[in-house]
């Protein structure tokens, strides 16, 4: 099943990307700061590394301006992660 990070700050735009997706029966999380991408994509690592079955988000959908650390810094973060665990 298909996973879907939503990260924006603007809680209009969650609902609207929340309701196309859920249109699209496609499950998705959402995170308002920085901090709390990395720590969401840190726990789906987490839980891969505990059971195989568990899935990658598919994609995220993510604010550049996002508050605590800025979108470019999200990805980097993001980035080092997934390269550290090997997924």
């Amino acid at each position: 099943m298909s996973k879907v990070l939503i990260a924006d700050r603007d809680l209009i735009n969650n609902v609207k990307f929340k309701t196309i997706l859920a249109k699209e029966r496609i499950s998705s999380d959402e995170a308002e700061t920085g901090v709390e991408v990395i720590n969401q994509v840190s726990l789906r690592i987490s839980a891969i590394c505990e059971n195989p079955r568990h899935e990658m988000y598919q994609l995220i959908l993510l604010d550049y301006n996002m508050p605590k650390i800025a979108g470019s810094q999200v990805l980097q973060q993001i980035s080092s992660l997934l390269e550290r665990s090997g997924i």
